[in-house]
């Protein structure tokens, strides 16, 4: 997936190529975060959303005269049908760049600014070879949603029903709904399934991980997270720290919501799906290496299932207190800190095809976790997940190099090759297909990875040369 960007920002054009493990290297203040972030809210649900409320409310200029077709039909007839494989095909790129697009229309609220206009902002994404792979997603899909009125046990008003397998999605009711519900309702229920169907195709879910994390993860987050809904816990939980209303930025606020689907994380269940689904069973032993091999301990809810007051503990491998087994996340290190958002979702969240999205994943690491850190995230490519960083680590983008060129070896060379890493891990070693590297300066970004596996950039060796020059005059 090729994504342009102009006039975001410091950035004044970026073309790159969305793959399974992109990399933002560059200067402090050049964008790194800022694209990756808006990269974060165009194709999460924040996105989508604020498209689909616009064009509900024919706020946006464009139409898609097949669906404006389907939603007279049910009002008209009780039922229709789309096909949404031939919806995808025809108009799914076009879709997706206007809501793309319509980003300019929400980003200043959602990278908290009110200072900074994006009104020239540009954005093109041309899906490419990720085209045929949503098709195919899409035609496997399935569901069924209910649009009701009035109490939950009765009658739904308006239903549609998607079969795996099968192209089209169909739209039903018994009634007269013309009569029963607004034009607006019967819209947002019909634009709301199909356009959270097509979005899913690219990443399932994407989980923005800000460089605030190491504060906001201390943070005591209560409730019963069986009897309240994210929402309600969402907004007590901001209004007990918020001093403004427009504090909390759309990363920030999404990596609270997280962190209350967290705080619902039953063990057994997600046990009980590991058993069903084997990628989930490898989500949680990369948990659990996670801690041992990089944190150094054990870390998780002081529950196995959710309770009022729970809370994130950790139990160090290295600690000789007296009697103490664990200790409370406010008072651990700040690597503990950084990286137990990471343990959790992995351990109670994670699924296939999800869009993580690391602001400076090295922060507070020593130089040999950083290492380690690296390693552990190409597994987690390995394993399903699509991840997109900004880094300033220098050990981290050199060692990129070395997990791409040992993929290049046989099975049973990669077996011996294990033990020189750090993790000592085969499934560390990546395809350089699955890898891209930008640099990110002077307002353009750079592809820096070329096809011999060669990293060349200059931000980090410049500086290097640099200080040995001035030890050399000393």
């Amino acid at each position: 997936m090729r994504i342009t960007v102009r006039n975001l920002g410091p950035l004044e054009q970026a073309e790159i190529d969305l793959k399974p493990l992109t990399i933002l290297v560059g200067p402090n203040n050049v964008g790194k975060t800022w694209l990756a972030y808006t990269l974060a809210g165009i194709l999460g649900s924040y996105g989508w959303t604020k498209y689909l409320d616009a064009y509900i409310d024919g706020k946006v200029s464009e139409t898609y005269p097949m669906l404006d077709k389907l939603v007279q039909e049910i009002l008209d007839n009780g039922n229709a049908v789309i096909d949404l494989v031939q919806f995808t095909e025809e108009e799914g790129e076009q879709y997706i760049n206007h809501y793309a697009t319509f980003s300019k229309n929400w980003l200043q609220e959602y990278l908290c600014t009110e200072r900074i206009s994006f009104d020239t902002l540009e954005i093109q994404i041309k899906l490419e070879e990720a085209k045929q792979p949503l098709l195919e997603y899409i035609l496997q899909t399935s569901g069924r949603d209910q649009l009701s009125v009035g109490r939950a046990t009765d009658r739904p008003l308006l239903e549609a029903l998607k079969q795996g397998g099968d192209r089209k999605v169909y739209f039903y009711t018994s009634e007269n709904i013309a009569e029963k519900l607004p034009l607006r309702a019967v819209k947002g229920f019909v634009l709301d399934i199909l356009f959270r169907e097509i979005l899913p195709a690219l990443h399932s879910h994407t989980r923005t991980f800000p460089a605030e994390r190491t504060t906001f993860i201390t943070l005591p987050f209560q409730g019963d997270a069986s009897e309240k809904d994210r929402a309600t816990l969402l907004r007590e939980e901001i209004s007990a720290y918020e001093t403004h209303p427009k504090s909390l930025s759309g990363p920030i606020t999404s990596f609270f919501a997280m962190n209350f689907s967290l705080l619902r994380g039953s063990l057994s269940k997600r046990e009980t799906a590991a058993k069903k689904d084997p990628a989930i069973r490898r989500y949680m032993e990369l948990a659990q290496m996670l801690g041992e091999n990089i944190l150094g301990g054990n870390l998780d809810y002081s529950t196995p299932e959710p309770e009022t007051n729970r809370e994130i503990l950790f139990t160090s491998a290295t600690y000789k207190g007296d009697g103490l087994t664990s200790v409370e996340i406010p008072a651990v290190s700040s690597m503990v800190k950084e990286l137990s958002p990471l343990v959790l979702y992995l351990r109670y969240l994670a699924k296939p095809g999800e869009l993580l999205v690391i602001d400076e994943p090295e922060m507070n690491l020593h130089p040999e976790a950083q290492v380690k850190m690296m390693e552990f995230l190409a597994m987690l490519v390995n394993a399903g997940l699509r991840i997109l960083i900004t880094t300033h680590s220098p050990y981290m983008v050199d060692h990129v190099i070395n997990l791409m060129e040992a993929y290049k070896h046989s099975e049973e060379e990669k077996d011996n090759l294990a033990s020189l890493f750090f993790l000592e891990q085969k499934e560390a070693f990546i395809a350089q297909d699955n890898v891209a590297v930008y640099l990110v300066d002077e307002g353009t970004v750079e592809n820096i990875l070329d096809e011999d596996g060669v990293i060349h950039w200059s931000t980090f060796s410049d500086v290097n040369r640099q200080v040995e020059r001035i030890h050399l005059s000393l």
